[in-house]
């Protein structure tokens, strides 16, 4: 989880999952440090994470508030926010695939080599 520079690769409803071109704007970089950095495609943000083996709890998370000028992107946006804002948030790496999931609500992410 740490160290690596995570890239959107879709986001999921629990239904579907879309793999748009915009989800690769989305990113996410937890550091060792307990810090962590996102990129909603939209807004940039960062605060505190701490992490067992399946779940992640953010802290005294802060974004720039930054509006999408695309209504296509403010949704992913918004469900970007809507993951990293709640409790019971999991998450699961599969070789070089991260899945942060909350509420039926899932995020897809690519390790960038």
């Amino acid at each position: 989880l740490a160290g690596t520079h995570w890239v959107g690769s879709g986001i999921g409803d629990g239904v579907g999952v879309s793999f748009g071109p915009g989800s690769s704007l989305v990113t996410i970089d937890f550091g060792a440090d307990g810090l962590v950095e996102a990129f909603t495609g939209c807004e940039s943000g960062s605060g505190g994470y701490t992490s067992d083996a399946t779940t992640i709890a953010f802290t005294d998370l802060a974004f720039d508030g930054e509006p999408c000028a695309d209504p296509n992107m403010q949704e992913m946006s918004d469900q970007v926010l809507f993951i990293l804002y709640g409790s019971d948030v999991t998450f699961e790496i599969e070789e070089t695939e991260l899945r942060i999931e909350r509420a039926g609500k899932t995020l897809y992410f690519t390790a960038d080599e």
